[in-house]
């Protein structure tokens, strides 16, 4: 059938199956458009996610599309398609800013709440110290690994700013972990630190750490030891780290003059 007549059924119809294949008809537009734009990559977002977002300015074109004489539908679809890519990408840097945020607020509460208490804090004292909801907390810890890779610091995902804290099997009998590679342990008193860190931690987090870095578990073997979930493993992961993140930045002129 021609196009032509697939706009008239459709629309006068609207006739499901004839909407279906203009798009399909159309998809080339959304690949040409994310292409042109350029964005992958530098937006913190891959092609994959530039073709779903473009999809659907052409699937609203499609649906808003009036055809009269004279009026490209590929002029009217190009509009809607980069209209709606560019919308989502300012939507996902503002829910960035907005977990940066909610991740810091959090982080400055674990790091002030170890320093006055001596221990790492409870989820209620987090939440009381940063204004969120535990429901927030875990969602902010949940985004963290899912957006994942969607929670800049300098640039740089929140996740690569934790995991560049490396940890290696305990030496000297230590039961935690040590940072760093072999050739540049760093002082005793940063290993001290360090391991302090990990002591201070909850027993499930020094757990799966200890399964994760020293017994080189996968996260879903770790699931299948723990009897956890793999999500809720990476999850577990993640808060760990930045309860030693928080830890090490109270140490931050120790470790900076490594």
């Amino acid at each position: 059938m021609e196009c032509d007549q697939l706009w008239r059924l459709y629309k006068e119809t609207g006739d499901h199956a004839a909407r279906e294949e203009l798009i399909l008809r159309h998809a080339f537009l959304v690949r040409c458009v994310a292409d042109r734009l350029g964005l992958t990559g530098s937006a913190g977002v891959d092609r994959d996610d530039l073709i779903s977002y473009g999809i659907i300015g052409l699937i609203d074109a499609v649906e808003k599309y009036d055809a009269c004489p004279g009026r490209s539908f590929e002029s009217y679809a190009r509009l809607h398609i980069r209209g709606a890519i560019l919308n989502a990408i300012r939507a996902r840097r503002e829910q960035r800013r907005s977990w940066r945020a909610a991740a810091d607020a959090i982080e400055r509460a674990v790091r002030d709440l170890q320093q006055r208490l001596g221990r790492h804090p409870s989820m209620e004292e987090v939440s009381a110290a940063s204004g969120l909801s535990e429901e927030e907390i875990e969602q902010v810890l949940i985004c963290i690994e899912s957006g994942g890779t969607a929670l800049p610091e300098s640039d740089a995902p929140l996740e690569e700013a934790s995991d560049s804290l490396i940890l290696m099997p305990p030496v000297n009998n230590h039961e935690a972990p040590s940072p760093a590679d072999p050739g540049s342990t760093g002082t005793a008193e940063q290993r001290r630190v360090l391991i302090e860190g990990i002591r201070m931690l909850p027993p499930e987090e020094r757990l799966l750490l200890s399964l994760y870095y020293i017994e080189e578990l996968t996260l879903p073997e770790i699931g299948q030891v723990m009897n956890l979930t793999e999500a809720r493993v990476s999850q577990i992961h993640t808060k760990a780290m930045m309860r030693l993140r928080a830890h090490l930045r109270t140490q931050a002129d120790l470790f900076a003059a490594a």
